[in-house]
């Protein structure tokens, strides 16, 4: 198979355990749990929904008819705009199942930025909502996702196209914009596939996450391989405690899939973990930020538990590597704590991962570079764009650089060193910081000049300052108009929270951000919790 075969799969699923198309896939799932308890929902105040097999296929064929009153086009995008909830999963799978392209978004985005990206789809698409959205989201012209339990007719269930993209993900890259990342069927489940052999998911677990279903993570990994594998599925609206150990308690979950800083409130609250009973419980998947091995071990030690790392992105579906969950724990401790970062793991099946130099050149044991992947799962592309630079030598460049470590029986164990594109990972969501530099471009200050830095924290795994010139004009009034700008100009995921104001030059001769040096000044304030106000702190010379 050639280099360029490798990159973007064969038209063929490497199967396990599914069939050949979701269709199929969904359809045999269905025929062997129909009555099993298959998806639970959480909301804040703790109802519980639940629903077998057989109830969730007649909800989403009354979804699918509601979609087609709505939108004539056979095939279209339904873009789904929604928090956690019951009706987002089904409109989803409707959305699927009904031969359509799912994008899924952000609800907490502006209306200003949703409306651009809705734009950018490039093809005819209905959106859907909560009804509880609906004045929020007036300006869409969108449809409220409520479930009609009286439809009448029979909503036939098709097979994909082969020629569309399944699911359309909108990532934030180094150059600013948001791109299209554009899912294809065969990837989608090549990646589940693995997934559902990782975890062992064909033997009935019980898997939980709060995380919102709008990303990869929850949505492919939680739901889809849940779903296609005959695991039991609990989501939550959103993350409470002590809701969630009560949770894990009531419905004997194994497996919690979070990130970094939920990871750390549940250590900070071990005092509350150990007044339930999780004797059903394995382990945690964390990924998106990165983790600290201080947490690994304290989470170890404390909760007498480990932490599944894994890694990925939206190019390439979700997750390429994930820690063996089966490690005895001398062998997860050496992968998780001997070097500076954990492990993000071994490569899943099907799926290629090397570190390659600046020419291409596949680099050795320990030598870094950038982490780089090949395989089905690799996307075919941006939408709307091209990106030659993203695939160049033959490769998915991730903008992550690395190296590895290779075990005695010839696993190859990944190890993340930092990260070549301008990007953050607050909380899990991805921050471009060419984004936030071009809306400080944009505040009208005289001779005000500032750009974005990343820095490790211990609460967001990432955190996101503004570094600016410290000028003779500075003022609480400009303070106050800076602060003003940003919320204007950005969602709350995206805004920075601390502002370091500095004599030293931001930018090389040639206008590039000279970001490396202030990673020290920002990385002082690793264990600062901050809140949604701006904190302004000025440098010493």
């Amino acid at each position: 198979m050639s280099d360029k075969e490798l990159l973007r799969g064969s038209s063929q699923t490497s199967s396990i355990y599914l069939k050949s198309n979701f269709l199929e896939c969904f359809q045999f799932a269905l025929n062997q749990y129909r009555e099993r308890e298959i998806f639970v929902f959480y909301d804040n105040r703790n109802h519980r929904t639940s629903v077998t097999f057989a109830k969730l296929e007649k909800d989403i064929r009354a979804a699918i008819l509601q979609i087609q009153r709505k939108e004539a086009a056979p095939q279209s995008v339904v873009v789904v705009l929604s928090r956690n909830s019951y009706e987002f999963a089904v409109f989803a799978l409707a959305t699927l199942l009904s031969g359509r392209t799912l994008c899924p978004m952000n609800p907490d985005d502006h209306l200003t930025r949703i409306q651009k990206k809705i734009a950018a789809l490039g093809e005819p698409s209905t959106l859907w909502h909560q009804p509880e959205d609906r004045i929020e989201f007036a300006a869409l012209d969108g449809h409220d996702m409520s479930i009609d339990l009286n439809f009448q007719g029979h909503a036939e269930f098709v097979p994909f196209p082969r020629d569309r993209a399944m699911i359309l993900i909108f990532t934030s890259g180094s150059q600013g914009e948001s791109k299209i990342v554009e899912q294809m069927e065969n990837s989608l489940l090549t990646n589940i596939d693995a997934l559902i052999e990782r975890h062992q998911l064909q033997s009935r677990k019980v898997l939980a996450t709060p995380l919102p279903l709008f990303h990869v993570n929850a949505l492919e990994f939680s739901f889809l391989s849940c779903l296609l594998s005959g695991s039991q599925f609990i989501l939550l609206e959103s993350f409470l405690l002590p809701q969630v150990l009560q949770v894990m308690q009531d419905e004997n979950c194994q497996i919690l899939s979070v990130i970094p800083v939920l990871l750390r409130k549940l250590w900070e609250n071990r005092g509350e973990w150990k007044r339930y009973q999780l004797t059903s419980f394995q382990y945690f998947v964390s990924a998106a930020a990165p983790l600290s091995t201080e947490l690994v071990r304290a989470i170890r030690h404390d909760l007498g538990r480990q932490i599944i790392q894994g890694y990925g992105l939206s190019e390439a579906i979700n997750f390429s590597c994930l820690m063996p969950t089966h490690l005895a724990d001398a062998d997860f401790l050496h992968w998780m704590t001997s070097e500076k970062s954990p492990s993000i793991g071994t490569p899943l099946r099907g799926t290629e991962v090397l570190v390659l130099d600046s020419h291409g050149e596949v680099q050795g044991e320990g030598a870094p570079g950038e982490i780089c992947i090949r395989g089905p799962t690799v996307m075919r592309g941006y939408r709307g764009g091209n990106s030659p630079q993203v695939f160049a030598h033959e490769a998915l460049h991730t903008g992550d650089l690395g190296y590895f470590r290779q075990a005695q029986n010839g696993d190859k164990y990944f190890f993340i060193s930092g990260r070549a594109k301008e990007i953050a990972k607050r909380y899990g969501m991805t921050v471009s910081l060419r984004e936030i530099d071009e809306v400080l471009s944009l505040f009208a200050w005289p001779e005000f000049d500032a750009i974005a830095v990343p820095f490790a924290n211990n609460w967001a795994g990432e955190e996101v300052a503004i570094v600016a010139t410290d000028l003779a004009s500075w003022s609480p009034a400009l303070e106050t108009q800076l602060q003003t700008h940003l919320e204007n100009q950005l969602p709350s995921f995206l805004r920075p929270r601390l502002i370091l104001r500095t004599h030293e030059a931001l930018r090389t001769p040639s206008g590039k951000p000279c970001r490396w040096k202030f990673f020290a000044a920002a990385g002082a304030f690793r264990e600062a919790a901050f809140g949604q106000s701006l904190q302004f702190v000025k440098m010493e010379p």
